[in-house]
């Protein structure tokens, strides 16, 4: 086994899941075959609680990530994990460190783990999840041995959510597609009302924002900033941007699956009168959007220039109550 693992894919991918997964599988008291765990035991109880409640109890694992409002893991918390995996574990055979979103941790944090990656000592673990081993520091990356997570085929995942909640088979189909096929994010879609309600209303925002001149776009964006923290600014980012992906799609003609097949009438009204040049150029401003935000631009000024960049439609195709499947389901 490799002494650190860097674990990426998109947010929801199930990275965070995995390496909680990999550090229970490690600690278990019982294992019933080489590289699984029992649930049973101690440790295992202890890493479930961290999996389901987000509590940190087992006493020979450390899940860092950012602290109050800051957006990224500080150097100071490198150095508190530091010291504590130099201990002796105090259950199992290994002191696990879990660094989430390590490709959002300050430079300084970044090189404080680098000693601890090249002399890590034989009882420590150390397990890192980013976005992708290009975000991270190259030093940082070339010392873990990397696994790529990717999403999931929409139809798989829907199938596999329908399997596991029957009494919730229309909601799972859609939610398979919002979530782009990332199980992580589905799975909080289904088990969160408030999180579903908070997608489905930044979709139904955005014929609004179309029509809508620049300084009721500017309100919009003043107050979605007072609502949300800089982290979760990222959420509506996205929510967006996977919706102008299938506007950029149906422009071009291509055939694939659509993330939001229940708003097909409104996409290709919108296909309709913005040129696909210019709806790739509303998506690659979305995405460039999401990576200034991790590198401390004011999150209102940020937003504004994103509705700055959308078009000024006409007259869109908008669902009737009775015509939209998704309405009213988030609450």
């Amino acid at each position: 086994m490799h002494h650190a693992y860097l674990f990426t894919g998109p947010p929801g991918v199930g990275r965070r899941t995995l390496a909680l997964r990999f550090a229970q599988a490690v600690l278990c008291e019982d294992p019933p075959t080489p590289g699984a765990f029992c649930r049973r035991c101690r440790s295992c109880r202890y890493l479930e609680a961290m999996l389901t409640r987000d509590e940190d109890v087992h006493p020979d694992v450390s899940l860092v990530r950012p602290r109050g409002r800051a957006l990224g893991i500080q150097v100071d918390q490198v150095r508190e994990v530091r010291q504590i995996l130099a201990r002796s574990p105090r259950m199992g055979r290994y002191r696990v460190a879990i660094f989430t979103d390590f490709d959002r941790a300050t430079p300084a944090a970044a090189n404080a783990l680098l000693k601890t990656l090249e002399e890590p000592g034989d009882s420590a673990l150390l397990l890192l999840t980013a976005t992708s081993a290009e975000t991270v520091l190259p030093t940082v990356a070339s010392r873990c041995e990397q696994v790529l997570l990717r999403p999931m085929m929409i139809e798989d995942l829907a199938r596999a959510l329908v399997q596991r909640f029957p009494q919730e088979e229309d909601r799972a189909m859609h939610v398979a597609a919002w979530a782009a096929g990332r199980p992580g994010y589905a799975l909080r879609l289904l088990r969160d009302a408030d999180a579903y309600a908070r997608h489905a209303a930044w979709l139904e925002d955005i014929p609004r924002l179309l029509q809508s001149p620049m300084w009721e776009r500017f309100a919009y964006a003043r107050q979605l900033v007072k609502g949300l923290s800089r982290s979760d600014l990222e959420k509506p980012l996205l929510v967006w941007a996977a919706f102008w992906r299938d506007a950029l799609h149906l422009s071009m003609g291509h055939f694939l699956p659509l993330f939001h097949p229940e708003r097909r009438a409104l996409l290709e009204s919108l296909a309709r009168q913005i040129p696909a040049e210019q709806v790739y150029g509303v998506l690659q401003h979305l995405l460039d959007a999401v990576v200034r935000l991790h590198r401390y631009v004011n999150p209102r000024l940020l937003l504004e220039d994103v509705l700055l960049k959308w078009p000024r439609a006409r007259a869109l195709w908008l669902p009737t109550e009775q015509e939209a499947p998704v309405a009213g389901l988030g609450g």
